[in-house]
């Protein structure tokens, strides 16, 4: 029974070291905190493991990760829409605005621009399917609709993204 555990034990920790950088980068494009991402990261991770004994679909992990840290992020988010925003003093605000120059250069401003025009559901897409790499399939059980709803949404959004290059080319 230990070898069993052992096992057990070895595959969580595999599965976590594959994927804790891609969730919490995810988390942190959600969140546009770091620490705030930190610990979404690490609570996905927490309630898959300790979820682990009743999940079934095996090999289906990584979406599973998303679906939670999605999951997690929209409820983050409601809860600090209702908290106040505190200031701890000069210094944060100074480290903030020295992260975002550092953040963004003129190529990146005018991609995320482009990129703000598409709806919060057609970004989180593309995020996926290109920054994370997931398959179509995966991004299907995230949002749980049809792998042709999603193939749609990828070409509605490229196809928008074109049109909006263009349209900047041309000015």
């Amino acid at each position: 029974m230990r070898k069993n555990e052992s096992c057990k034990e070895d595959c969580l920790e595999g599965m976590i070291r594959e994927n804790y950088t891609a969730i919490y980068q995810y988390c942190f494009w959600k969140l546009r905190n770091a620490d705030d991402a930190q610990d979404i990261t690490q609570e996905v991770f927490y309630r898959f493991i300790h979820n682990a004994e009743r999940y079934r679909e095996i090999g289906k992990a990584r979406a599973y990760l998303y679906t939670i840290a999605k999951n997690l992020c929209k409820n983050w988010k409601k809860q600090a829409a209702r908290s106040p925003v505190l200031l701890d003093g000069l210094e944060s605000v100074k480290d903030s605005s020295i992260q975002n120059v550092y953040e963004e250069s003129l190529d990146r401003m005018n991609m995320k621009q482009l990129l703000n025009n598409l709806s919060e559901r057609q970004q989180e897409i593309l995020l996926l399917r290109y920054s994370q790499e997931l398959s179509v399939e995966e991004i299907a059980k995230i949002f749980g609709t049809s792998r042709f709803s999603v193939y749609y949404q990828i070409k509605t959004a490229l196809k928008q993204l074109e049109n909006e290059i263009k349209g900047v080319d041309e000015q």
